[in-house]
């Protein structure tokens, strides 16, 4: 199995490298750990340069704005980000926190369940 990249995805790879060397915020080390509420239009403007380059959502056929990013391609974008510490897009955050709470909920709930059948026996 060859687990190199292919020339399409070292394009896209470099394409992306370029573009986050003249676009991710410097300061973003100043709001990384304030709360949403103070970073949102921080992180509201970044979300519109990502649209603007059309990397907020890589995977989204390229008629919808995005750039019909294969999964790879996908992985190669969250490495990336990751690999220059580039902030999330809100909506990003929203979507984890979302899940988050849902996660909760479904583990409070089935703890619960779980107790009861266990005080029925």
């Amino acid at each position: 199995m060859d687990l190199n990249l292919t020339a399409e995805e070292l394009t896209f790879r470099d394409e992306l490298r370029a573009w986050l060397v003249s676009n991710v915020p410097k300061d973003w080390s100043d709001w990384r750990e304030k709360p949403m509420e103070e970073s949102f239009s921080y992180l509201r403007a970044w979300q519109r340069k990502l649209q603007e380059g059309r990397w907020a959502a890589v995977s989204w056929p390229k008629e919808y704005g995005g750039r019909s990013a294969s999964l790879m391609q996908q992985a190669i974008f969250w490495e990336e980000m990751a690999r220059v510490e580039a902030p999330v897009s809100y909506t990003h955050l929203l979507y984890k926190r979302l899940l988050s709470d849902c996660h909760r909920s479904i583990s409070r709930d089935l703890a619960m369940r779980t107790t009861l059948l266990t005080l029925d026996r």
